[in-house]
């Protein structure tokens, strides 16, 4: 806007057409940035935002019943953030008490009892489902990959 006003304001005619060539072109720029955001950018940047964390979370607290121990990788990052909002949101924070935060490659699996929920990333199944988990659902993300799994013993 400052650019613009500056613009405006010169006595050469070149500065008051570049101006206004300008303003018009700014509703194509943002049709094309409105266009491809929502579009092709999810497809390109959920890796960034930690994959399908919502869509993974949500899947244990509706399987989750009284009781039912849920066990989260450490691997998935700010999982420990995003757990206290989604238990807010679907108003389960009795979950809050029965959860505990796992690393998959040291915890002795056969510790965590049957019944128990456990999500981590699709990388990470193998180590649960060679420990007699089974996967219950597979989490994907804007172009179908498989990046998340929800597991029960």
């Amino acid at each position: 806007a400052a650019g613009a006003e500056w613009m405006w304001q010169r006595r050469a005619r070149v500065w008051r057409w570049a101006a206004i060539v300008l303003l018009a072109a700014m509703p194509l720029q943002f049709a094309a940035f409105y266009r491809d955001y929502f579009g092709d950018y999810r497809v390109r940047s959920y890796a960034w935002f930690e994959y399908n964390m919502r869509g993974g979370m949500e899947e244990i607290i509706r399987r989750a019943g009284a009781g039912s121990p849920v066990w989260i990788s450490q691997s998935l990052q700010w999982a420990d953030y995003y757990w206290p909002f989604y238990l807010d949101r679907f108003g389960r924070p009795e979950l809050s008490r029965q959860t505990h935060y796992i690393d998959g490659e040291r915890h002795d699996l056969a510790e965590i009892g049957a019944g128990s929920l456990v999500l981590c990333r699709a990388g990470e199944e193998r180590r649960f489902l060679d420990a007699g988990f089974t996967r219950v659902a597979a989490i994907e993300e804007p172009d179908r990959s498989h990046s998340l799994s929800v597991l029960q013993r």
